[in-house]
C-alpha cells in the first residue's frame, strides 16, 4: 500500500472518473479544481490544518461515485481508495464527512467540508451546472431554481460558520441570473 501524494491522487482521480459518463468527469475533475481553491480561500480560518493533505484529498474525495450512489460515495471513496493507499483517521474524517450532513471531528474535515460546499459557488461551477442540465434538456428556469435549491441548502447547513456564508453570499450574488 503506497502514500497518497498529490500526483498519485491527482491520476488516480482522472482515471478512476473515466469510469463515469463524460459529463460526470468533467463534473468531477471541475469540482476538484475549485474545492483546491476553496480551500486556499478557507486555511487562513483554520490555522492547524494540512493544507497540502487536504489539497490531495480533493481530487479523491468523490472516487467512490464510481461504485455507489451520492448517499454512499463517501464510505465507498474511503474503501477504494484503501485498497490503493494508506489513509490516516484525519482522511477518512475528511472523506466521510464532506457532505452538508457530514460532521467531522477534526479541523482538517471541517475545513475540507467547507471546502466542498463553497466549491459548487464558483461562477465556473455554476455556469457548468447551467451547461450540464442544459444538455440534460432541462429548462434554464428549472436549472437556476436547482442552483437556488443548492444554494439555500448550504447557506443553512454552514449557518454555525459565518465567515462561510459571508463567502457564497458575496459568489452567490455577483452570478445571480
Amino acid at each position: 500500500m503506497g502514500a497518497l501524494t498529490y500526483e498519485k491522487a491527482k491520476k488516480f482521480a482522472q482515471e478512476k472518473f473515466k469510469q463515469l459518463s463524460d459529463l460526470e468527469l468533467q463534473w468531477n475533475i471541475l469540482h476538484a479544481e475549485y474545492m483546491i481553491k476553496a480551500i486556499d480561500e478557507l486555511s487562513g480560518f483554520f490555522k492547524k490544518t494540512d493544507i497540502k493533505r487536504l489539497k490531495t484529498l480533493a481530487w479523491v474525495h468523490d472516487i467512490g461515485k464510481i461504485k455507489a450512489d451520492i448517499r454512499n460515495h463517501a464510505q465507498a471513496s474511503v474503501d477504494i481508495l484503501e485498497q490503493e493507499f494508506k489513509l490516516d483517521e484525519k482522511d477518512k474524517d475528511c472523506i466521510l464527512n464532506h457532505g452538508t450532513g457530514g460532521k467531522p471531528e477534526t479541523e482538517d474535515g471541517r475545513l475540507f467540508k467547507y471546502a466542498d460546499g463553497l466549491s459548487l459557488h464558483y461562477p465556473e461551477t455554476i455556469l457548468f451546472r447551467y451547461w450540464a442540465e442544459g444538455a440534460e434538456k432541462k429548462s434554464f428556469e428549472e436549472t437556476k431554481e436547482n442552483i437556488q435549491k443548492i444554494y439555500e441548502k448550504y447557506i443553512k447547513s454552514y449557518s454555525d460558520f459565518p465567515e462561510i456564508v459571508k463567502i457564497i453570499n458575496e459568489k452567490y450574488r455577483r452570478f445571480e441570473l
